[in-house]
């Protein structure tokens, strides 16, 4: 926030909602202040309950500069899923798009709490096929180990990345982490654009997308990543044959 204050950090579509990383500081901030004045801090769990937007990623830093922890679970979430999950990870507060409002009212602070590498940082859970979902904590060591190795591999700063994991996949988490710390513009694809994937491609094309994290199944069937995209992270998958 303070090398790019002016660069824009997560746009939803094509731009339709923008968000600046002066922004993003001081809006998670302002989520960092209400947290704090509920006694949400180290060990506490947050649900975040939204869609996968611009307002998510403040809710995510918010979290994180209070030292809590969170699991998100996406507004097209099942009922019973998200009820299960709600009382599963014993969260202590329910945030949803609706509170943000409110919550930009309260005057922001600076920093961050400090914390232990051992501290729960957020809750990832089990898709349920084979039964309840089951969550997996990941701690806040975790983060800065990844956020450690990609920094000593890291290639290009100021980059347009698009996002097309789901919010409630691990993955996301660590993407959020690792591209706004390269002072990258994250682009927020709807699924109808990145489940189509001859329009997913024209997007690539239109938006001057550089990098992407995917699939290697979704590389595999996507004709052409285009003549902007400098790299894409396969991942969640075996890469065999790629």
């Amino acid at each position: 926030a303070r090398r790019f204050p002016d660069r824009c950090a997560v746009c939803l579509n094509h731009q339709e909602q923008t968000m600046t990383y002066r922004m993003l500081w001081e809006y998670s901030g302002r989520l960092y202040a209400w947290l704090k004045k509920k006694q949400i801090g180290t060990e506490s769990m947050v649900l975040l309950y939204m869609p996968k937007d611009p307002k998510l990623y403040v809710y995510v830093l918010g979290v994180m500069r209070a030292g809590a922890a969170f699991t998100i679970v996406e507004n097209t979430t099942p009922k019973a899923r998200r009820d299960f999950i709600r009382k599963d990870s014993e969260a202590q507060i329910v945030l949803t798009a609706d509170m943000f409002d409110e919550i930009m009212e309260e005057q922001a602070l600076d920093g961050s709490e400090i914390i232990n590498p051992h501290d729960a940082a957020f809750a990832v859970y089990t898709s349920g096929t084979t039964g309840n979902p089951k969550g997996v904590i990941q701690e806040y060591g975790n983060v800065d180990l990844e956020v450690r190795y990609h920094q000593s591999h890291a290639t290009g700063q100021g980059e347009r990345h698009v996002s097309v994991f789901p919010a409630g996949f691990v993955v996301f988490v660590m993407e959020f982490v690792l591209e706004l710390i390269r002072g990258n513009t994250v682009y927020i694809v709807e699924p109808g654009i990145y489940q189509n994937l001859t329009r997913f491609g024209e997007f690539l094309e239109e938006e001057r997308i550089e990098s992407v994290w995917m699939t290697p199944s979704m590389l595999r069937h996507l004709q052409s990543l285009g003549k902007t995209v400098k790299k894409a992270m396969v991942i969640a998958e075996p890469a065999n044959g790629l």
